[in-house]
C-alpha cells in the first residue's frame, strides 16, 4: 500500500487503486464478528472536495455487505478522527462507501 498511497499534504487526496484481497480475517473473527471482516473486499480510495470515496467490491443487494459498509464507514470515520499527524482530519468531512458500481452504501460524517 505505502507505494500507491502517500502521506504527505501535497500529495494527499491522490487515488489509490488496488485490492486488498491479500488481507485475510482469521477465524475468530469470521466464526465472531464476520460483520468486521470488510477489508478484503477493499478495491479504491479517492478524493474529492472534502469527500473520501471508499470503494468495496461487494453487492449493494445483499444484506451483509451492507452490515460491512456500514462498518467500514464507520471505521474509517474514526481513523481520521484519531489522526494524529494532521492531514486527514482538516481535509476529510465526509465518508461515502460505494460499491464497485458506484452506488452509494454508507456515509458518515468525519468528526472533528
Amino acid at each position: 500500500m505505502r507505494d500507491n498511497w502517500s502521506e504527505t499534504p501535497e500529495d494527499f487526496g491522490k487515488p489509490y487503486e488496488g485490492p486488498f484481497l491479500a488481507f485475510k480475517c482469521s477465524e475468530q473473527m469470521i466464526a465472531t464478528q464476520p460483520q468486521d471482516c470488510w477489508v478484503p473486499w477493499l478495491n479504491g480510495f479517492s478524493y474529492s472536495d472534502g469527500t473520501l470515496k471508499v470503494v468495496l467490491q461487494v453487492d449493494r443487494t445483499d444484506p451483509a455487505s451492507r452490515l460491512w459498509a456500514e462498518r467500514a464507514a464507520r471505521w474509517f470515520r474514526n481513523f481520521i478522527s484519531a489522526d494524529f499527524d494532521g492531514i486527514l482530519r482538516p481535509n476529510v468531512k465526509e465518508i461515502v462507501i460505494t460499491d464497485g458500481t458506484g452506488a452509494k452504501m454508507a456515509q458518515e460524517r468525519a468528526l472533528g
